[in-house]
C-alpha cells in the first residue's frame, strides 16, 4: 500500500491582459512557499482564478481589428478547439512553463468556451450641450480567457 499527501492550493493570480509574467511570478512564489510540503509523494491541485487569457490583448485588438473579429467569430461559432489553441497558459514558451513551476502540472483539455468577466470600465463624461448636461458612457470589453482553472 502506498499513501499520498494531498495538497489543495487555491490562488487568485494577477488580473488583466498583458500580465503574463506577473501571473507566472506569483504562481512561482506560491509554489515555492509550499515546497517543503509538496516534496515527496504529494498530489497537488492548484485551482482558482488563474487569470490566463486568450492570447490577444485588448490593445492589440484595437490595433488589429481582424484579430479581435477572429476571436469574436470563433466564440460566436463555438469553435472551442481553435480558441483553446490561443490559450495564454498553454501557448507560452516551455522556458516560462519550467520557470514558474507549471511543468509539474497537468491541465485537462479545454472543452468549453472562454469566459469574460461581467464587468466593464465605465467612464462617465459630462458634456455641456446648451443649457443641459448629458452623460456619455464608454465601455471597455475585457479580453476573453480561461481564467478559472484546475491544475494537478
Amino acid at each position: 500500500d502506498k499513501s499520498y499527501r494531498l495538497a489543495f492550493v487555491g490562488c487568485h493570480l494577477p488580473a488583466h491582459e498583458g500580465k503574463l509574467e506577473k501571473r507566472n511570478g506569483a504562481l512561482r512564489q506560491i509554489l515555492d512557499a509550499f515546497q517543503s510540503f509538496l516534496s515527496g509523494e504529494a498530489v497537488v491541485f492548484t485551482f482558482g482564478d488563474l487569470n490566463y487569457r486568450i492570447n490577444t490583448t485588448y490593445v492589440d485588438a484595437l490595433k488589429d481589428a481582424d484579430a479581435w473579429a477572429t476571436v469574436v467569430r470563433l466564440t460566436t461559432g463555438r469553435s472551442v478547439p481553435r480558441l483553446a489553441a490561443l490559450d495564454e497558459l498553454t501557448r507560452q514558451p516551455q522556458v516560462n512553463i519550467d520557470a514558474c513551476g507549471l511543468a509539474a502540472f497537468w491541465t485537462p483539455a479545454l472543452n468549453f468556451l472562454p469566459t469574460s468577466p461581467v464587468r466593464y470600465i465605465e467612464q462617465v463624461k459630462l458634456h455641456r450641450f446648451g443649457p443641459t448636461l448629458f452623460k456619455k458612457i464608454e465601455y471597455k470589453i475585457p479580453v476573453l480567457g480561461y481564467t478559472d482553472r484546475v491544475l494537478f
